[in-house]
């Protein structure tokens, strides 16, 4: 009966010695996750940021209006726009011009804002009124 007794103890010992090296494990990787959570909010962060700095499309534009005044500045757009504006512009089932430039307008309008602050430098440089 002794012998059972031992064997029974051996096993439960090495049981309860496994369980509690596994707690240890267990609480050290649960806390190596804590810190992994917030790299990876780090990591997510710095890629909204690259998201939002997206790589532009830029042209120096030079032109002179029909009174011989000259104008000129850098254009910039988001090569993301200019893309979808193309696939946009092949996709556009149109019945007239007019039907045609109104969606190309609609879809593009928005897209435009550094466009716009051109002109309204010019503007406001050149003292234009409209």
């Amino acid at each position: 009966m002794n012998f059972f007794k031992n064997i029974f103890l051996r096993i439960i010992s090495t049981f309860l010695t496994f369980l509690f090296f596994g707690i240890i494990i267990s609480t050290f990787s649960f806390i190596g996750g804590l810190f992994s959570n917030e790299s990876s909010l780090k990591e997510e962060k710095k890629r909204e940021i690259k998201k939002e700095v997206e790589k532009l499309v830029s042209h120096y534009h030079y032109w002179i209006d029909n009174k011989s005044r000259q104008y000129e500045g850098e254009i910039s757009v988001k090569l993301n726009d200019v893309n979808n504006s193309k696939y946009y512009k092949k996709n556009i089932n149109a019945v007239s011009w007019g039907y045609f430039y109104e969606k190309i307008v609609e879809h593009d309008k928005l897209k435009l804002s550094t466009i716009y602050e051109l002109f309204d430098q010019i503007s406001r440089t050149k003292v234009l009124s409209r």
